[in-house]
């Protein structure tokens, strides 16, 4: 709350500096719209048809605002670009409407194919305004934030493609294409009318078992995959995929991987179900923003939004957003595993890799700013090691372990240096989860045994143990600790609801009756 309240402060403040007229520079709003080639004898609403016009000329500002609010990509959304129109009638065997979507800030539309297949059109321009109390929408406040917008590479995601492929990771083919403002152009596009908009795949059951994915039997979202996971114990996440895929988003500069930017491709088999992710929505990237006096500032406070350079500024900044999934899905896997997944990624996305998929950007942006993109790619690509490494240790510091809804045997074992954790059926038949934890690395360690009736028990000698934060759920679940530390510390922590039974020679620390214990969040978080 304290972050909330100066980072509105310092809104506020240099959003009344921008209501001197010497600090601003072009406001022009919309952007110009020149004819530019028919290459085919189609309608004129061909994907062969194509026009001249810019993504967003209103983001052109002078030297003193610049100074203060920075360059961002401001002469990338004024330069003129030739864009094929969209055709709804052609395109993908034809399009109609299905509904209307898109978060907070982006103008979407979903689009379905006479086969069935959804597809979405996402305005590249944003309005970050909806975010706003309405006591806050006034000008200049309002201006300032949509300002920013112009940090963000309009053609960013048209990279993406080449690189995941090559990496060999799941991930959606946007097309760069203009909304006609007509007469003739079908209502429902009314928000998008004029405007550049990326057309791409919206990964569902209907994009399950395609070649692209893998054959799927499903794809689902992360709320229901977790919801799966949590459900069966016979069902677990592909954690090598998932790491693979946030090495590729500090490639990048993708800091914002939330849940909702997940989809998860559903592969069964006699011995159960595996969820392996596909990334979408990749707004972020190559994301530019603290080159001004101000935004340095508000840097300072959230650390994530950082401009993509050579270095990665934060680590832990790149790894905000989806710090929760993290935790739960990554721990499991070893340094060993860690080094393996970075290499695999460096040889696999080469230069030529990088030079082509930074090439798929229109001639006049490529020639702006791609060579320094192309720079920056294959220097954090050849020093992942380094990146890759420092984000596993972090991500070791506060593991999550979650149960299922079934009946869990939990076993933690103290050592001297460090910590095993097992996780079996009720049976101790089936193994759910091994990890030795380093005691040097690991601050604590939270599990998790949701429904059922499960067991935890807690053994070994140790110096210094690692935190234990222990959510039973909120049936009779049974806590046996036998464990020897030092120090007068109590490393055991119990978050109760409901009856449990205790056993063992160490005093636990209890915190009782609070449901939001054991409550757990669709994104994965449960504290």
């Amino acid at each position: 709350m304290k972050r909330r309240k100066i980072t509105i402060f310092l809104l506020i403040i240099f959003s009344l500096i921008t209501t001197s007229g010497y600090l601003v520079g072009c406001n022009e709003s919309k952007n110009p719209v020149y004819p530019g080639r028919k290459l085919s004898d189609k309608t004129p609403l061909s994907l062969d048809t194509t026009v001249i016009t810019t993504p967003g000329i209103g983001y052109t500002k002078g030297d003193v605002y610049k100074f203060f609010f920075g360059e961002h990509y401001r002469k990338v959304w004024a330069t003129p670009v030739e864009v094929p129109i969209i055709d709804l009638e052609n395109t993908h065997g034809g399009l109609a409407f299905s509904k209307a979507g898109g978060n907070m800030q982006t103008i979407s539309i979903r689009l379905k194919s006479a086969e069935g297949k959804r597809f979405v059109l996402r305005g590249i321009d944003k309005d970050p305004t909806k975010i706003l109390p309405k006591i806050m929408k006034i000008h200049p406040i309002k201006g300032l934030l949509q300002d920013q917008i112009s940090a963000m590479n309009p053609y960013g995601p048209l990279a993406i493609p080449g690189l995941a492929n090559a990496a060999g990771i799941f991930h959606v083919n946007p097309i760069l294409v203009y909304v006609p403002d007509e007469k003739d152009t079908e209502a429902f596009l009314d928000g998008l009318k004029g405007k550049l908009a990326m057309l791409e795949e919206f990964p569902d059951k209907e994009w399950a078992n395609t070649e692209q994915y893998g054959f799927a039997s499903d794809i689902i979202s992360t709320e229901d995959m977790l919801k799966e996971r949590f459900k069966h114990q016979n069902a677990k996440i592909d954690a090598k995929t998932y790491a693979k895929c946030r090495l590729f988003d500090f490639l990048v500069g993708d800091w914002d991987r939330h849940s909702d930017q997940w989809k998860w491709a559903v592969f069964e088999d006699s011995t159960g179900m595996t969820f392996k992710p596909i990334p979408r929505d990749r707004d972020m990237v190559f994301f530019q923003f603290n080159d001004g006096l101000v935004l340095k500032l508000a840097v300072a406070i959230n650390s994530k939004l950082q401009s993509y350079d050579y270095d990665i500024q934060s680590i832990k900044g790149m790894g905000r957003n989806s710090r929760y999934l993290d935790r739960l899905v990554l721990p499991e896997l070893t340094e060993e595993v860690w080094n393996h997944l970075i290499k695999d990624i460096q040889i696999r996305i080469t230069d030529s890799v990088i030079v082509t998929a930074i090439k798929s950007w229109p001639q006049p942006v490529f020639n702006q700013i791609g060579q320094s993109t192309i720079d920056k790619l294959i220097y954090r690509r050849d020093h992942l090691s380094k990146t890759g490494i420092e984000f596993y240790k972090l991500i070791q510091k506060e593991p999550i372990i979650v149960g299922t809804d079934k009946k869990d045997h939990f076993k933690i074992v103290r050592q001297k240096n460090t910590t095993e954790v097992t996780v079996y059926d009720n049976d101790e038949e089936q193994l759910l989860y091994k990890r030795v934890f380093d005691n040097h690395l690991t601050n604590n360690i939270t599990l998790y045994g949701l429904k059922g009736e499960d067991e935890f028990i807690i053994e070994g000698k140790a110096n210094k143990g690692i935190l234990l934060n222990i959510y039973g759920g909120e049936s009779f679940d049974k806590i046996i600790d036998h464990s020897e530390l030092k120090g007068i510390l109590k490393k055991t922590r119990v978050y109760e609801y409901g009856p449990n039974r205790y056993e063992g020679t160490t005093e636990l620390e209890l915190y009782v009756n609070d449901p939001l214990y054991h409550y757990f969040e669709r994104s994965g978080r449960r504290e």
